[in-house]
């Protein structure tokens, strides 16, 4: 669930429920609750968040767990913080310090305890909290709490102070950011790897959903057609090398998107690096103004990383999203049947997907020429699905010498240079 990528994760933590269910595995089920609870809270839905989180405290208690029940109030102590239900907050927090054993145990219902006291402006208890706190070896606890004492103190004009608990800040933020950069490209790699996998699967399902349909087909026809079947066994095949083919090209595209995602994060990441030696020599003159200003670009370029990441993940979905719609089984099903067109609803229904999906990918071909034929704008439609050319001849009731005309017509018009249709299939994959 990292990288803000709970969209994603809602439903394998509420399929990660089930099976625990089914397994009937009590200790892990309570934190199986409050995962799904996280994945409400990054998603702003209050009530689902509390109510998963209170299903989650009723199934730790219910074992007598009480380490469980501790962790999910604190947890929980925290979402009450956010939405501004600070006496919620001081009975969950109650609750689960009454059963945490431990320094480290406490540690965070420390920082809670801090960050509840500030926000009903007891400032003195506030910053009891956050001093107990800053003794966690944990650096995302450190970070927050100095994070805090140096708004407090800035707020004081207690500049020295201030500077005391902003550089702490900066040293455990520098931490956090070290396993931020490493984690993220990892996180980008298994969620590439995830997609790659889970569209394998797609794709050997369907093949061996059509291998069957053969098979019923063969045994059917009988040895009265064997010759029809065995010329229409050859034509699958070359349909199949040829689907192949284009799908080989689409994971080259997504591949070639996904380094450069992962390039320009290192490249950030080399940029803030070289902030943050500037942030030192900044410091050491004493330099308030320019270390300001470097400590707000480090965070931009750290905001920017996030955004990619994001960018790519919303792709992802968008994609993953289209291939299981209605339309677009009902455009693969008809591309197989020469005898099949689509209706004026249906060309409709794929623009409006396919402009969800691309980025209004309709209105980015008008900008590069203005004058597309509604044929025109068919066929790159298909050529985005990956259609092939001899199937998008009857969709378009055109012949297929016709089709390889209309792909180097519009190359030209697009390019203001001649191109043979595979070009156009090129540009139009990547668009």
């Amino acid at each position: 669930m990292y990288q803000k990528l709970y969209d994603e994760a809602l439903p394998i933590h509420k399929k990660a429920y089930h099976y625990y269910s089914l397994a009937k595995d009590t200790l892990i089920l309570p934190f199986a609750l409050r995962n799904i609870g996280r994945a409400f809270t990054a998603q702003h839905n209050a009530d689902s968040t509390l109510y998963y989180y209170e299903a989650g405290f009723q199934s730790a208690k219910r074992i007598n767990n009480t380490r469980r029940m501790s962790v999910i109030q604190s947890e929980l102590a925290g979402v009450y913080l956010q939405l501004g239900r600070y006496e919620e907050a001081r009975a969950a927090l109650i609750q689960s310090s009454a059963n945490l054993l431990g320094n480290e145990n406490v540690a965070p219902n420390n920082l809670i305890w801090g960050k509840l006291y500030k926000g009903i402006n007891k400032i003195d208890s506030a910053s009891f909290y956050y001093h107990k706190a800053i003794q966690s070896r944990s650096v995302y606890i450190k970070s927050g709490a100095y994070l805090d004492l140096y708004q407090i103190e800035r707020a004081s004009s207690r500049d020295k102070e201030a500077l005391t608990y902003i550089d702490q800040y900066l040293i455990y933020q520098d931490s956090i950011q070290k396993i931020t950069d490493t984690e993220s490209v990892k996180k980008v790699e298994m969620l590439y790897s995830y997609r790659h996998v889970e569209k394998e699967n797609d794709r050997l399902a369907l093949a061996n959903a059509k291998n069957k349909a053969f098979i019923y087909q063969l045994i059917a026809g009988g040895l009265v057609f064997l010759f029809i079947i065995t010329a229409v066994f050859y034509r699958e095949h070359k349909r199949k090398q040829q689907q192949l083919e284009q799908e080989r090209r689409l994971r080259f595209f997504e591949e070639r998107s996904h380094k450069e995602s992962l390039h320009q994060i290192e490249l950030n990441n080399e940029q803030i690096l070289l902030l943050k030696k500037q942030l030192i020599v900044a410091r050491e003159q004493n330099d308030l103004v320019g270390e300001e200003l470097l400590i707000v670009k480090s965070r931009l370029l750290e905001e920017k990383n996030n955004h990619i990441t994001a960018l790519y993940t919303e792709r992802e979905t968008l994609l993953s999203a289209f291939r299981k719609s209605e339309i677009y089984f009902t455009v693969i099903e008809k591309s197989k049947n020469p005898q099949a067109k689509l209706t004026e609803e249906e060309w409709t229904k794929l623009q409006i997907e396919l402009d969800l999906t691309f980025d209004n990918f309709t209105n980015r071909l008008y900008t590069l020429y203005p004058n597309f034929t509604e044929v025109e704008l068919r066929v790159c439609y298909l050529l985005k699905m990956s259609v092939l050319s001899s199937d998008i001849a009857h969709l378009i009731v055109k012949a297929r010498s016709s089709v390889s005309s209309i792909r180097e017509r519009l190359y030209k018009k697009i390019h203001g240079v001649p191109g043979i249709p595979k070009m156009l299939d090129a540009f139009i994959a990547d668009f």
